[in-house]
């Protein structure tokens, strides 16, 4: 008798599965990437701005400051700030799964979870480029986890390459 072996959980945002957790109400459900991922993983959908208690829809979170120090706030009332719950988030996340996530695909562009080229308004106006809230801090507390963007995994080479990441295969394994 043949034993299946567990697949690794990979935390995946939500909207990426197709909840309806999106500041409009929306998802962004990318069937043909989560089949693929469903192949090799069990997916953990997350969201970090609900999972701090806000609202669907609401107003969007907006990152303002620098790459250095960024702060999440009301895209329409800078005063109403995110950061902290969505740093303890990330945290939290973390601790709760006792760090059972061996990777993470996160949506781009998000101010929560983008990776990388999310806009920050800086206070002069112009905008510059960092990574969401809770993606930061995620990276951080978890360096060796693969994290990728859901846009990045749309080329078939890094799809691989983060699959093979998450499995631990050497690059170009033919499994894949």
């Amino acid at each position: 008798m043949e034993t299946r072996k567990e697949k690794p959980k990979v935390g995946v945002s939500a909207c990426l599965v197709g909840q309806f957790v999106r500041y409009d109400g929306g998802h962004k459900l990318n069937v043909p990437l989560m089949a693929r991922l469903e192949e090799f993983f069990t997916l953990v959908p997350l969201c970090p701005e609900t999972g701090i208690g806000l609202p669907t829809p609401r107003s969007p979170i907006r990152l303002v400051g620098t790459v250095e120090k960024t702060r999440a706030v009301l895209a329409d009332n800078f005063n109403v700030g995110y950061t902290g719950p969505l740093e303890n988030y990330a945290r939290m996340v973390w601790s709760q799964t006792g760090g059972s996530l061996k990777g993470l695909v996160l949506k781009s562009r998000s101010p929560s979870c983008g990776v990388e080229n999310v806009e920050i308004l800086a206070e002069d106006g112009s905008t510059v480029m960092g990574k969401g809230i809770f993606a930061r801090v995620f990276m951080e507390i978890a360096p060796g986890v693969p994290v990728a963007e859901d846009s990045a995994l749309d080329k078939q080479e890094i799809l691989e390459t983060f699959i093979a990441q998450v499995l631990n295969l050497p690059p170009g394994n033919k499994r894949l």
